[in-house]
């Protein structure tokens, strides 16, 4: 077996009943098109091929691409850094029943890669492996920029939860294995996006002041504007809503 590397956050998962519990919840068929971030050793690949030959692994580590490429020889793999291939090129929505995104996710780049996957335009299901701190972090009232990107997708569902001993090396936290369903199209640019990565920077300040200091705008201007579409001038971030943002950035820009 190969080893796993740290600084690639690798953790194999090893457990037989998992995987096969994981597969069964994917809603795969012969014309559904799979595209796996993180394959590993192809644990979930392997049964995954056997439902559908549509099947793209995007794989950083050459090791694994080599195994890979011996192991599952009809598998097309990219090996690059999932955070710099562009997903939604890789789809021709036509050509499939569904397109399924299914990873184990990395712990050292999870966040910047679930902000990257809840971005995407031509997926209809994510399935993901990740810290079950982060997964109730998304689905927590208090608002983030994960949890509203969320709120602009569609919705996600923690189906179960998996122990350490399921994967190796073993991590030091429980996984859940959650399902995103991607129910709304979304239009919005990557200047609304940065927008609202912004207005998170720095949550200990209210809002305007936030504005007032990333964007140099005037303050009665914004108070102005925030009186015009219903904000409390002593709001911060976390307590907007995703309709609340979106109006507040058609307002400014």
């Amino acid at each position: 077996m190969i080893e796993a590397k740290i600084s690639l956050g690798q953790n194999f998962l090893v457990d037989q009943t998992i995987i096969k519990k994981i597969v069964n919840s994917i809603p795969i068929n012969k014309d559904s098109l799979v595209i796996e971030i993180g394959p590993g050793m192809g644990a979930i690949t392997k049964p995954i091929m056997a439902l559908t030959k549509n099947v793209i692994a995007i794989e950083l580590d050459q090791r694994l691409v080599r195994y890979l490429e011996e192991e599952i020889p009809n598998l097309r793999i990219i090996n690059e850094d999932a955070l710099k291939v562009d997903i939604d090129s890789l789809v021709e929505k036509d050509k499939y029943s569904n397109v399924i995104l299914v990873s184990n996710l990395p712990y050292y780049i999870t966040s910047p890669l679930i902000e990257k996957i809840l971005k995407l335009r031509k997926i209809d299901y994510a399935f993901l492996m990740m810290e079950k701190e982060v997964a109730l972090k998304i689905r927590s009232k208090e608002k983030n920029v994960l949890s509203l990107l969320l709120d602009l997708k569609g919705e996600m569902e923690i189906l179960f939860d998996i122990g350490p001993s399921a994967f190796k090396p073993r991590p030091k936290v429980v996984s859940s294995f959650v399902k995103i369903s991607y129910l709304y199209e979304n239009k919005l640019n990557d200047d609304f996006y940065l927008f609202l990565n912004n207005i998170f920077l720095n949550k200990r300040k209210t809002l305007i002041n936030n504005l007032s200091s990333i964007y140099k705008k005037d303050k009665n201007e914004l108070e102005l504007v925030f009186a015009s579409i219903g904000l409390d001038l002593k709001i911060r971030s976390e307590k907007l809503s995703i309709e609340d943002i979106i109006k507040l950035y058609k307002e400014l820009f």
